[in-house]
């Protein structure tokens, strides 16, 4: 520990005390024919049929879209680009090639004129090399408690060639600059865009929930999964939807080029399966994948919709607002039948298991019914739906945020906190008195390891104190604090378990819990007060919103200063 150079060597480290050895996959159930798939090849090929679609659907539309003028802006590509997109990531593993990005590092001045005027050449032709499609999956089992015999309980993983990365992260940047400047996407959707985080998201979420409970209303959410989300895109369909928002014919031929034809050898339990021909999906491990997912589905955005919709990726998520649930569940239910009907329409589906309601009040009888749910009858298209409201006591966890009823984020900070404490447990046996780690390096793992599982959107569930209706629990939320800070202190410093908590934090140079959620809260402020022209163009009230509630600690003043008195040339 004493030679760590970086916070990422200090996080690899910390992992240790979560790693788990690899074990076989146990059989698995086919769900076409409720048969046991105990063969490794046969368990292989059923988890290739079940990510992706060997065969092209009738479904999917080949015809090139050759009548959608091209409006938006794509400049040819620099070598400045070409360098950053390829050199400046993190080392991956490699695709099939088995090149690295540390070999081409090495070799990039006898490479580079070549591999500006391969990519040049791609946009221009609209093709992406056969090479690069060709990927190595590798099946993870998806985090939780879930039922590893069925297909579904894994992720595919493409490692991609590390070259074709480059072009695709190039291209991913252009689409969302380009997209976002002209108002491709969604104002409300969030994720692989610069600048719309999920915490961001989780906090327009509150600040709206916020305006609710202050004028003594109701809102009700919703949260909603794509099935299948890479996975169910046809290349076809894809092409047809870029033309129809205006993106030039090359990159819409290059495009459908990368979503077409790809091949991939699926790696489980160590062996590596024959090559599978993949005629629909995009592969997850791509830069531009969750890209081009958001441009496909930024229509469903656009709908005229009685609640609001946000989304990130594949989670959309509804909130409907009223003076009554019931007047919350009818607009809800009138949105599911909109967005089924485009979903029908568009080739997706959404996995009604995977939804979830929650009703956001804090009157004890919010409407003639307490927790009604949304029920939608079957029709010749669909089955029934049913969706049955989170209990009173209940909570839902939606972007890594738990939310409960009255927005009190207890059940939150009790979950944070208990992985806090266990983090912090592991790290308190290295500092030993006479053997144990140096308190100066136990401090680095300390802000790089304890405190960032803790404060995970601390934005969205801190109450800001000089605020005029601030959250309930607050007090709460602050006890929390001061326990992970204590044991944050204990793993830097072998002190006594009676220390006074003042003394330990003071020694473990560690701030207070005040100090340190107004800190992050500031931080979140000066971002947002970066974004104001871009917060308040959006179809909602909540950035300004925010941008009043908080404020900043300015160390020559030594006091707090609101956000929104700050100057924004715009």
């Amino acid at each position: 520990m004493e030679e760590f150079a970086s916070t990422a060597d200090i996080c690899r480290f910390t992992r240790w005390r979560k790693r788990t050895f690899p074990a076989a996959t146990p059989p698995l159930k086919d769900p076409g024919s409720d048969e046991w798939v105990e063969d490794t090849e046969a368990k292989q090929e059923l988890l290739f049929r079940t990510f992706t679609n060997p065969g092209v659907p009738a479904e999917d539309q080949l015809e090139p879209p050759n009548a959608f003028p091209s409006t938006l802006p794509f400049p040819d590509i620099t070598r400045h680009e070409v360098r950053q997109s390829v050199l400046e990531t993190p080392s991956t593993a490699p695709g099939m090639d088995g090149i690295p990005v540390s070999l081409l590092k090495v070799a990039w001045p006898l490479v580079e004129d070549r591999v500006f005027h391969l990519f040049c050449a791609c946009l221009k032709l609209g093709h992406h090399p056969d090479s690069f499609r060709k990927a190595r999956v590798v099946v993870l089992s998806k985090p939780g408690d879930r039922d590893r015999s069925t297909p579904r309980s894994y992720r595919p993983i493409s490692l991609l060639s590390t070259l074709g990365k480059g072009l695709e992260r190039l291209v991913a940047r252009r689409l969302s600059y380009v997209g976002l400047e002209h108002g491709i996407f969604g104002s409300q959707q969030f994720g692989a865009l610069p600048r719309r985080s999920a915490v961001d998201l989780t906090s327009c979420l509150v600040r709206d929930v916020d305006f609710q409970f202050r004028n003594l209303r109701v809102a009700s959410l919703l949260t909603l999964d794509i099935q299948g989300a890479y996975d169910a895109i046809f290349p076809g369909r894809l092409r047809r939807r870029l033309a129809e928002q205006g993106w030039p014919k090359p990159l819409v031929d290059w495009v459908f080029s990368f979503a077409s034809d790809r091949s991939v050898a699926l790696t489980l339990d160590g062996h590596q399966s024959r090559m599978f021909k993949a005629q629909r999906g995009l592969p997850q491990g791509s830069p531009i994948s969750p890209v081009l997912f958001l441009l496909y589905t930024a229509p469903l955005h656009h709908l005229a919709l009685r609640s609001s919709s946000f989304g990130y990726v594949d989670d959309v998520a509804l909130l409907a607002r009223g003076t009554s649930v019931e007047d919350t569940v009818q607009d809800l239910a009138a949105d599911v039948e909109t967005l089924l009907t485009w979903a029908k329409e568009n080739a997706v589906s959404f996995d009604p298991k995977k939804s979830e309601l929650l009703h956001f009040t804090r009157k004890r009888r919010p409407g003639t019914q307490v927790n009604p749910g949304i029920s939608l009858p079957a029709t010749a298209d669909r089955p029934a739906w049913a969706i049955d409201a989170v209990p009173r006591d209940g909570c839902v966890r939606w972007l890594g945020v738990w939310f409960d009823r009255g927005m009190t984020f207890i059940q939150h900070i009790r979950r944070a906190k208990s992985k806090a404490l266990g983090c912090a447990g592991t790290i308190q046996g290295m500092g030993r008195m006479m053997r144990g780690t140096a308190p100066r390096v136990l401090q680095r793992v300390v802000r790089a390891a304890i405190l960032p599982i803790f404060l995970y959107a601390s934005s969205t569930w801190w109450p800001v104190p000089d605020a005029k209706h601030h959250r309930a629990g607050g007090r709460t939320i602050l006890q929390a604090t001061t326990q992970v800070l204590r044991a944050a202190g204990k793993a830097v410093l072998p002190v006594w378990r009676t220390s006074p908590t003042a003394a330990i934090l003071r020694e473990a140079g560690l701030p207070t819990a005040h100090s340190l959620l107004q800190y992050h809260s500031a931080s979140k402020g000066l971002s947002l007060k970066d974004l104001m022209k871009e917060l308040l163009d959006l179809d909602h009230y909540d950035g300004y919103t925010i941008l009043e509630s908080i404020s900043v600690f300015t160390p020559m003043s030594q006091q707090l200063v609101p956000v929104s008195s700050l100057r924004v040339n715009m």
